[in-house]
């Protein structure tokens, strides 16, 4: 196959970006084409996706990027990244004749008839969705990540219509006594509370913050090994506090999310350093 009848594929959220090539609608992946990246490493989508097809040795003509944040016009902000991603600027650094950018989770939600029954791991005693579109349904798509995505597939007289949606930025609604505990905590610390909040990586984090405060014990503070050059004076530096309800909150243009003197540089519109978690 020419790779002028390739497509080039990626999947870009806030920590990794993943890059594949798609050769038909019977062949949606390449077979070893799939490569993953971390995010941090790169400036740009246009950085990475070059770097990919230099290791891949092909060039196709048209792209489909699935990107983590909320489309409009072919281009978008990302919400966990400090990229803003245009359809027609890519387009162009990758000498590209079509470009097309897309929600992540409607990507994900389109995606559904795709999956065989091999594909599916079935929690809890309901049997697995029939997706083929032979009954109308109505899926929803929910992936906790360094964010919060979530999406949704219509089934409808064999049409498959996806919701593009960005329900993680939804307020979080407590549904027990303990749950109105945690959220007013967190509220308490952040002001408005949403899904993305508790539901996602640093969200694990955020609850063991409020878990912590309630139960009146000290957290275990994290620490990170960064390479980045700051004012800070130790290269291993705790990035939060262990009194309750001190805990340091991440800017969200910093995609590591590691220590505050990154996460200020970050925010201030400096380059990303490379950072790794060194475990205590």
């Amino acid at each position: 196959m020419s790779d002028a009848n390739l497509i080039l594929l990626a999947d870009i959220g806030g920590t990794n970006l993943r890059f594949a090539l798609c050769e038909s609608a019977e062949v949606p992946l390449r077979a070893g084409s799939i490569r993953r990246y971390r995010a941090a490493e790169h400036s740009s989508l246009g950085e990475a996706a070059a770097r990919y097809l230099e290791e891949v040795g092909t060039r196709p003509r048209q792209a489909v990027f699935a990107v983590a944040g909320r489309v409009d016009a072919g281009e978008v902000k990302l919400t966990n990244l400090p990229w803003s991603v245009s359809a027609a600027t890519v387009a162009s650094q990758l000498s590209l004749d079509s470009v097309r950018v897309v929600n992540d989770f409607a990507a994900q939600s389109r995606s559904l008839p795709l999956l065989r029954s091999d594909d599916l791991e079935i929690l809890g005693t309901p049997p697995a969705p029939e997706l083929d579109g032979s009954r109308d349904r109505c899926v929803a798509v929910v992936g906790p990540g360094t964010g919060l995505g979530v999406g949704a597939l219509l089934l409808r007289a064999g049409r498959a219509i996806v919701l593009e949606t960005e329900g993680g930025h939804l307020s979080f609604a407590p549904g027990t006594d303990e749950e109105v505990a945690i959220f007013n905590q967190l509220r308490r610390e952040y002001g408005r509370v949403s899904n993305e909040r508790v539901i996602c990586g640093s969200g694990l984090v955020n609850l063991y913050g409020a878990i912590c405060g309630l139960a009146g014990a000290p957290r275990r503070a994290a620490r990170w090994n960064c390479s980045a050059k700051s004012s800070a004076p130790s290269p291993a530096i705790s990035c939060w506090p262990t009194a309750p309800g001190t805990a340091y909150s991440w800017p969200a243009a910093c995609s590591i999310r590691c220590c505050p003197p990154c996460a200020a540089a970050a925010s201030a519109g400096a380059s990303m350093p490379k950072a790794a978690l060194q475990r205590p």
